[in-house]
């Protein structure tokens, strides 16, 4: 069995992609939303969204939006963080299918960073990007703050729902 290399991204895109770990994490605990009730599920995603996912959509949109001029990469990158928006939004603010849109989300997150991982951040810095562009870009994320999203209670870890 041959074991895959990983991926060695651009030290200037690493903050991104250390950011969407926080991202999978959270889509791992997402996908339990069936261990906990409906307010739980909404406080969890709010407090996700308010403290990482919103501002980490604007500055990719900010920062590499400019630069998408592959028409298929630039559809699936806004139409995916619609998407995402709009699921965030359908939870928030929701008084039905809380659970259903939570597991959408999960899934639709899950596949949103992976296609950013293995699809857009290769043709970025292999083709979209000069070196100084990802220079000015890593300088930028530089002042952002990554942490790990903390949030009680933990219902993830509730094995007997």
């Amino acid at each position: 069995m041959t074991k895959e290399k990983p991926v060695q991204r651009n030290k200037h895109l690493v903050i991104f992609s250390h950011e969407h770990h926080h991202g999978l994490v959270f889509v791992s605990r997402l996908k339990k939303a069936n261990q906990t009730d409906d307010k739980t599920l909404k406080h969890f995603v709010k407090d996700f969204w308010d403290k990482h996912l919103s501002a980490h959509l604007k500055s990719e949109e900010e920062l590499l939006l400019p630069f998408l001029w592959d028409n298929d990469i630039t559809t699936q990158f806004l139409s995916d963080h619609k998407q995402i928006h709009h699921l965030f939004e359908a939870i928030i603010k929701g008084e039905k299918l809380i659970k259903e849109n939570a597991i959408k989300l999960a899934t639709v997150l899950n596949n949103h960073i992976r296609f950013e991982e293995r699809t857009m951040f290769p043709w970025l810095e292999n083709e979209a990007l000069t070196s100084a562009e990802l220079v000015v870009i890593g300088k930028k994320l530089e002042a952002e703050e990554i942490s790990a999203h903390h949030f009680t209670p933990e219902f993830w870890k509730n094995e007997n729902k």
